[in-house]
């Protein structure tokens, strides 16, 4: 497992001693770079990145990526159309809601660190910003604070995600960290238009209360 601690990534390791207890450790693996902000970071892995994401510093290169071999890294590929307000990670593709717009944006395939220009689309049914980008069970959901949209992975040339207009729904996010997975299903505090927030639960169907 890994942490951000201050302005530092930290791995935890452990030694068995011959009667099997364990001593665990944290150990600093930033090397000589550091993560900026001070609020909870997000962040998500591809199996051999990960990536972080400190959606409280308003630069444009707000996330940061992580190997073992490379360490820890800052994002600065100029194509990076930061800041974002956290990462998710979909088939293949770590995926970014930009800040204050209703544009998300994808990396390349298995690549953190490298981005396209056109790789990105916009939330736009309604014109509440996008608080939270949130996959499940295939499909990647793209939340404002009052409605949500469906996207699918069809592949081709471009921009691989396509939405799915029948699926958008008039129930947004107002609490991006409440957003969770449990058993298939996306659980989170929301509402619609002119509603008071409520708990909202959806396999990927209508939400229900």
């Amino acid at each position: 497992p890994y942490f951000v601690n201050g302005d530092k990534l930290y791995s935890v390791t452990f030694t068995v001693d011959a009667f099997g207890a364990r001593t665990y450790s944290a150990n600093d693996v930033s090397g000589a770079e550091t993560i900026d902000g001070t609020a909870l970071v997000s962040m998500a892995q591809n199996g051999d990145q990960l990536c972080i994401v400190a959606p409280d510093f308003s630069g444009q290169f707000n996330g940061w990526i992580y190997t073992v071999a490379g360490g820890l890294v800052q994002i600065t590929d100029v194509d990076f159309d930061g800041p974002v307000l956290g990462v998710r990670f979909n088939d293949g593709y770590f995926i970014f809601p930009k800040a204050d717009s209703n544009k998300w944006f994808i990396s390349d395939l298995r690549d953190g660190a490298s981005y396209i220009a056109t790789d990105f689309t916009s939330a736009e049914s309604d014109p509440d910003d996008l608080v939270i980008i949130a996959p499940l069970n295939g499909l990647v959901y793209a939340f404002g604070s009052k409605t949500m949209e469906p996207y699918q992975n069809v592949g081709g040339a471009g921009f691989p995600y396509e939405r799915i207009s029948s699926g958008i729904q008039q129930k947004g996010c107002v609490a991006p960290r409440t957003m969770t997975e449990v058993n298939g299903a996306l659980i989170w505090i929301g509402s619609g238009d002119s509603e008071r927030p409520a708990i909202y639960t959806t396999n990927g169907g209508k939400p229900e209360k």
